[in-house]
């Protein structure tokens, strides 16, 4: 009877440090991506582990159970265990999300979450819009440096128009 209640006990302190992980995991990391593994086998998701390793991102496996502890309501429709994997950077991001190619999956940048989706329709949209992020920081920072200069001069202007006005003013007396 005592093996039994420490094994339980064992369980649920095993559970929430995990649950604990997850939750720490979610707060440090700008990216995740939530994974559901249903249909694929189990030496599929060794060789994920293992590509996941190499590029240094962090995963957990998820019991169907703590999913709706974790999310809430969100993610009811996962019936089964899921992945989630933990990312700090973009370039991580995109080049994980060239390892699961066909999968379906969900991914949060900035604790907002996106809809389902897969790799081929990301890495389209970021060939796509690359360029047009970057032209629009090189206007932005056109602009910045425009504005800059314009305020430089109004305030070399205003100086030199206190200066005549002191000038004058001292002429008078």
């Amino acid at each position: 009877m005592k093996l039994k209640k420490i094994y339980d006990l064992s369980n649920i302190l095993f559970n929430n440090w995990t649950l604990l992980q997850v939750v720490k995991n979610l707060m440090i990391n700008t990216f995740f991506i939530v994974l559901s593994l249903h249909n694929i086998s189990n030496y599929d998701i060794l060789d994920l582990k293992n590509e996941l390793f190499k590029y240094g991102a962090k995963s957990m496996v998820i019991k169907a159970k703590y999913i709706k502890i974790l999310f809430s309501n969100s993610f009811a429709f996962i019936k089964s265990s899921c992945m989630c994997i933990f990312i700090n950077n973009m370039t991580q991001f995109l080049n994980i999300i060239k390892i699961l190619k066909n999968l379906t999956y969900f991914y949060s940048y900035n604790k907002c979450f996106s809809n389902i989706t897969n790799s081929s329709l990301l890495l389209d949209q970021h060939n796509i819009y690359e360029y047009y992020i970057i032209f629009h920081y090189i206007i932005f920072k056109l602009i910045n440096n425009i504005i800059l200069i314009i305020l430089i001069y109004i305030s070399l202007f205003i100086n030199l128009l206190k200066n005549s006005v002191s000038e004058t003013q001292r002429l008078n007396v």
